[in-house]
């Protein structure tokens, strides 16, 4: 179930001004995924925030240099005002500890949030980042 800001005993308020690139990036992460089955957190956008949806960018990527080469994981999250989610991701689906997979998880660095072109400032909530 979501975990709201409140009760979340890790947890942050972002929000993103209007720009071609907007980041949240979450830097030196526990780099030794192997053991872990998934990422999980809960991500929401406020009701009040605005009426438009905010489409977000999960990017997940290793340290390498230089840094546009890095392995990375993509996937989208759309948030409408009042949304709420708890997202699950298999590591499976990340990658595979030996880089066969689309990112090597021996070596993550960054989680990353991204939004593209945007118009107005965008609020969410980010809490209970974790590996399971």
């Amino acid at each position: 179930p979501f975990v709201s800001l409140n009760e979340a005993k890790h947890a942050i308020r972002a929000t993103m001004l209007p720009a071609d690139y907007s980041m949240l990036q979450l830097q030196e992460m526990n780099s030794r995924w192997i053991g872990y089955q998934s990422l999980s957190f809960d991500i929401a956008r406020p009701a009040c925030d605005a009426s438009s949806p905010l489409t977000l960018r999960l990017r997940i990527r290793a340290w390498a240099k230089p840094p546009h080469t890095a392995d990375s994981y993509y996937r989208t999250i759309t948030l409408v005002p009042g949304d709420r989610m708890s997202v699950q991701i298999p590591l499976s689906e990340i990658g595979a500890a030996d880089g066969s997979g689309t990112l090597n998880v021996a070596n993550v660095r960054f989680i990353e949030f991204l939004a593209i072109d945007l118009l107005e400032p965008a609020t969410f909530e980010l809490a209970n980042v974790r590996l399971r």
